[in-house]
This record gives structure tokens, sequence and C-alpha cells, in this order.
């Protein structure tokens, strides 16, 4: 680390050195940040990092030229060329940029890789900034991330907060209970899942679906024809019917298309206790998130058969009460 009383011999006095440093430092951890949570970049954003993080040369422009070859045929989390992803491109060409960097410059962007700057801890955002995707009517929520890093627990958060904000609505999901919670009902079927819905609406109360291990499900049905689309188009509709839907997946690369273009909002859980949010107004990410009391087997996987065509489904859902929303 460079003295304090040497900052001057790397371009101006102190408070100028601490605030290239401080800059550094900031640019460097958004970086980063963005890199671990790669799988929700767009091609938009992956532009505006070369601009911005790599240096001019025959890289950069190399890489110019292959986003207009990508673009428009991949998700950027799906590139790999030469047994290489397209991640792995943008570190070397980060650390190649850092390469040029001024010592102040070079010393800000050194960040631990086990480090929280700009998180804020889970307890510490209200329950209401988290709700914030189900506003209004309903609304959509993607929760990815590797196998055992919270993903499920993070969603059983959600149930217990939309539980309490509202003390009339319901949860419905295919996570497996260890013993009834009151409110919270498992389906593991659509017939299940409308059964409880077409009690909710004539009741207008708020109910929201968790399905969990989604990408394996979703996979699984698609090997069926046109079970699939069907349950695409069911939750395409689900805010209509006074419904909010969290989906729970692996990969953000593996949600379908018609929910990620409806599912503004989302969160990535990198480890046990800690997340990255895409959240409106709420922080990057979040540290320290508790353990749900909500009682789920968490060593069960979830299943979820799809037992009925969206033509049924849709003559089964009961059109709400007129007058007044549901909720």
């Amino acid at each position: 680390m460079i003295p304090a009383g040497d900052y001057r011999l790397y371009g101006g006095d102190d408070n100028l050195g601490q605030f290239r440093i401080i800059q550094a430092e900031q640019r460097f951890r958004s970086a980063l940040r963005w890199l671990a949570d790669f799988e929700s970049a767009t091609w938009p954003e992956v532009r505006m990092f070369l601009a911005s993080y790599c240096p001019p040369g025959d890289m950069l422009e190399a890489l110019i030229f292959k986003v207009d070859e990508w673009e428009g045929k991949l998700k950027p989390s799906n590139v790999a060329e030469k047994g290489r992803s397209l991640r792995s491109e943008l570190y070397l060409a980060m650390a190649s940029f850092r390469r040029g960097l001024d010592p102040l410059s070079l010393v800000g962007s050194i960040v631990s890789p086990l480090d929280q700057h700009d998180t804020l801890p889970w307890d510490i955002i209200s329950e209401r900034a988290y709700l914030r995707p189900f506003q209004g009517d309903g609304g959509f929520l993607t929760i990815t991330g590797p196998p055992r890093q919270g993903k499920t627990g993070v969603a059983m958060l959600y149930a217990e907060m939309f539980l309490r904000h509202d003390p009339r609505a319901v949860v419905l999901s295919n996570v497996i209970l260890s013993h009834p919670v009151e409110r919270f009902h498992e389906t593991e079927g659509m017939k299940a899942l409308i059964g409880h819905v077409k009690k909710a609406i004539p009741e207008r109360r708020k109910w929201l679906w968790i399905f969990d291990d989604a990408g394996l499900e979703w996979l699984k049905q698609r090997a069926m024809a046109g079970t699939a689309l069907d349950l695409e188009r069911f939750a395409r509709i689900v805010p209509k019917h006074g419904g909010s839907f969290i989906y729970i997946d692996q990969r953000e690369g593996g949600v379908p298309t018609t929910i990620s273009e409806f599912a503004e909002s989302r969160i990535r859980c990198l480890r046990p206790g800690f997340a990255v949010l895409r959240i409106p107004d709420l922080p990057p990410a979040v540290r320290d998130i508790p353990r749900p009391l909500t009682p789920y087997i968490s060593e069960a996987r979830s299943t979820f058969s799809i037992d009925m065509t969206f033509e049924e489904l849709s003559r089964e859902i009961p059109r709400p009460p007129q007058g007044r929303e549901v909720g």
C-alpha cells in the first residue's frame, strides 16, 4: 500500500489521491458484481462493459465484432468459443485494462474475493420494498443460482413476507413442507393449483404461486407436446387473476422467454446468505440472509405435473368478482 504521504507523487494532494482510489474501487466492484451475475447480462450491458473496461486494441476490436455476430442468436451467458465463455473473455479484458492503470487506480481496483462492499443486511430492508414486484394486481419474480445456494430459502422468506403483509393471502407451491402451515398450500400439479386459485378468486384473496425446481420440470414437460406451452400461457395470465408468480431455477438462461419478459425483478443467489438483486430501488446485493421459519424439506426435490390443458384451466378459473379488485 502506498503511504498516505506519497499520494502527491502520483497525481495530486492527499484528498485527490484518496478520491481516485475510491473511484477506482467503486468502478471495479460494480464490474465484478455484474460479472458474478452474468446469467442476467444483456447485450447492451456487454457493450457498455467493453467500452468502459476493455483497453483499446486488438482484443477490444475482436470482441466488438464478435458481439455483432452473437447478438440476436444467443444470450451473453450462453456464448462459448474454443472452450472459453464470454464471461472469461471479459475477465481477461478487465485484467488487461488494470495493467495500464496508474498506481493509485491499481490500488483501488484490488477487491477481495469475499468482499461484500455496497451490500446491506437482508433485515435492514423493509418487507414492503422486497414485495414491490407484487404491487397492484400482482407480478413476477425469478430466483436463480447454483444448487444449494439458498434459492428455496429466499422463496420461503418471500412466502412469509407475503402472508404477513396480507392476512387473507395464500401461498401455493410445490415446495414440500415437513408439517402443515396455515394459508400455505402444497400443489404438486396444475389441478391442485387451480383448485386453490378457484377458492381464492371469489373470496378476493391475493395468492402467490412459488414454482420450485422449475427448470427441471419445464424441460420434462417440453418432451410432451404442448404442455410446456400451456404452462407458459397460464403463467402470463397469473396477475390478471389476483396472483403473483415466483419462478425458481438454477440458471437465468433456463428461464423461459415468455416468463423472463414479464419478470423485471430478479434475485441471483450466489452463496448461502448472499444474493445479487435486480429489483427497482433496492441495493445491488444483500448479505446475512436469514433462514426462513417455514418448515420445508430442503433435501426433497419438488415436482409439478401438468395434468390439464390450458383450455381446461381457462374454463376452470372463475372471473374476479365485479365491482372491486381482487385483494
